[in-house]
Formats: structure tokens, sequence, C-alpha cells
């Protein structure tokens, strides 16, 4: 349960890192979950696993809970700069 959450921890944070309109929450999960859900659909279809909901479920909270961190730090770093910028 726990790796289904840490092992897509990082693309909470690069995502939006790599992509300026992934740093919406909406846009994040359409980048995020559209292959993931193909990914599961690959495993049903080729017989390699099976498509399993609690992964999606588990992978999204993951890269959901990064993604809050990463909004979270962005905000506190540009309200830091915008009062920089003021000071100047």
């Amino acid at each position: 349960m726990f790796g289904n959450i840490g092992v897509f921890t990082p693309y909470g944070l690069l995502l939006p890192y790599l992509f300026r309109s992934a740093r919406r929450y909406g846009t994040f999960l359409l980048y995020f979950g559209c292959p993931l859900v193909g990914l599961e659909l690959l495993q049903m279809l080729l017989r390699v696993g099976s498509f399993d909901t609690d992964d999606v479920i588990l992978n999204v909270l993951g890269a959901s809970i990064s993604f809050v961190l990463f909004a979270a730090v962005g905000r506190t770093l540009e309200r830091r700069e915008s009062k920089r910028r003021y000071k100047m």
C-alpha cells in the first residue's frame, strides 16, 4: 500500500515543474491520470497484471500529496519574492 503511494510521489513534484500548465490541479490530474489508467489497461490486456482500481487511487493519492507540497512551497517562495521586489 505504501509502495503505491511512495513510488508516484515524484510525479507530483516533477510534472508541475516541467509543465507550467500542470500547476493547476485539474490539468495535473489529466497529465498524470490518463497515462496511469492507460498503463493499468495495458496490464489487463497484455495479461501481465490486472486492472486494479486500488492501485489507481493510491497512485493518484501519492502524486497528489507531493503536488500539494509543491504548491505550498511554490506559493511561499512567490510571496517572499514579491516582498523583496517591493522593498527595493
